[in-house]
């Protein structure tokens, strides 16, 4: 997962500590190590710091529209928000939510007409069936 997230360095920050913070959990569950609990409580401590920031900086920022508090973004990421309108364009056609045309663009002119409506008999010979 951290592999996924490290073109944002915040969220990426959140999943590298939230691993070791849970595997300590579960060392502590199987051995009762107290010093492992402990480890696991620090861990905690630190998850919920970097959580908390990367949630606060996100929602300031979709309210504010402005980049208010760093999160590291790079790559990608970075020239999706930083970028022109141009590089936010880019590959539009492939984003999830946009839908192709069906059937070649028969659509382009509209919802295919009803038979017998004024749309129908002015595409009567090459649009409409009956």
């Amino acid at each position: 997962m951290a592999f996924v997230a490290h073109r944002k360095r915040s969220m990426w920050l959140v999943l590298r500590v939230a691993v070791p913070r849970f595997t300590a959990a579960a060392l502590f569950d199987f051995t009762g190590a107290t010093w492992i609990g402990y480890l696991s409580g620090s861990r905690g401590m630190f998850l919920a710091v970097a959580a908390l920031y990367t949630a606060f900086a996100l929602m300031l920022e979709d309210r504010r529209g402005e980049e208010v508090l760093p999160v590291g973004r790079r790559g990608p990421a970075h020239e999706a928000v930083e970028g022109s309108l141009a590089v936010q364009l880019r590959n539009l056609e492939r984003q999830a939510g946009v839908r192709r045309t069906l059937g070649g663009g028969e659509r382009r002119n509209g919802p295919p007409a009803v038979q017998g409506s004024s749309a129908c008999r002015k595409r009567r010979a090459t649009r409409c069936h009956g």
